[in-house]
């Protein structure tokens, strides 16, 4: 009998039929709802870990098509404006240090005169941080490090300067363009273990896509934060966190890596209650701007 070549033997078309069989299941598994991952499939989670957030495909929808209206309660953005705008109107000036390349002080006054800081945060830096150095006001140091980041402002000799290409995003016009660079380059870009004295804790800032999607099905209303890590972190994320010492709670954690920040945008609204030491979040909930930017589909 003449056996045509691409005929398999019984056992070939068995193991292929098992093989079949078998990705099958994995393919059904992997589909497959998993509480401990907030209710996403194993390929819900891989695609909001894996794939970048501007990509066509990406689940998580950024949109760029906000109104200056829409950010007017966007603290960061509109610190960021404020920063960007002045060292337009200095940008024949020097506005950096010569040694350690941090905004001059003559900088750090303009722009912290008119930076939105709450009353508490504004008096205590100025009885405590009397110098008017860059890192004296945290908020302004963080939000020079991320323009960089994000490329709207470089260092030149002893100067800021604000890219060309990037100036018209200051317009009111381009308001959710220069939101949306700044959303990305805060999370994706920004390391946001800087500046906090906790240890890197990679895998929050690793899996926060999955984080801004458990807040959105979870905080349409003010949650406590004594819980919510086990509610929007992932296992792996979650373990990490727990795995530090007594003293960096979950809620610590959390509040500084994910909330306040979203806080500062405008995503997320806090109750505040006095601590030990300083005021802690007690309670959270996501804002209208939240939802208007950051939707999911699948």
């Amino acid at each position: 009998m003449i056996r045509i070549a691409t005929d398999r033997t019984p056992e070939e078309e068995f193991n292929k039929k098992l093989s079949e069989r078998i990705q099958q299941f994995i393919d059904a598994q992997n589909n497959q709802p998993d509480p401990e991952m907030g209710g996403l499939s194993p390929n819900q989670v891989w695609s909001l870990l894996r794939l970048d957030w501007d990509r066509e495909d990406c689940p998580m929808r950024l949109n760029k098509n906000l109104t200056i209206d829409d950010l007017r309660d966007s603290d960061f953005f509109h610190n960021v404006r404020t920063f960007l705008n002045i060292l337009l109107e200095m940008k024949d000036v020097d506005t950096a240090t010569a040694t350690a390349g941090n905004l001059k002080r003559k900088v750090v006054k303009a722009v912290f005169d008119q930076m939105r800081l709450s009353e508490k945060v504004r008096e205590e830096i100025r009885i405590f941080c009397k110098a008017g150095n860059e890192q004296d006001v945290k908020a302004l140091h963080v939000m020079r490090v991320v323009c960089e980041c994000a490329g709207l402002i470089r260092r030149r000799k002893k100067r800021f300067l604000v890219l060309k290409k990037h100036a018209p995003l200051l317009s009111d016009n381009r308001a959710g363009d220069l939101f949306y660079l700044l959303f990305l380059t805060y999370f994706r870009k920004f390391n946001l273990g800087y500046y906090d004295g906790l240890p890197e804790l990679h895998s929050i800032q690793g899996t926060i896509a999955c984080t801004f999607y458990r807040l959105q099905t979870t905080a349409d209303d003010y949650v406590p934060m004594k819980g919510l890590a086990e509610k929007i972190l992932l296992p792996a994320a979650l373990k990490e966190v727990c795995s530090l010492p007594p003293y960096s709670k979950s809620e610590l954690v959390l509040s500084l890596r994910v909330i306040e920040p979203l806080e500062s945008l405008g995503l997320i609204e806090c109750s505040w209650e006095e601590g030990i030491a300083l005021p802690q979040v007690a309670s959270i909930r996501k804002t209208e701007l939240f939802d208007k930017f950051i939707q999911f589909k699948w």
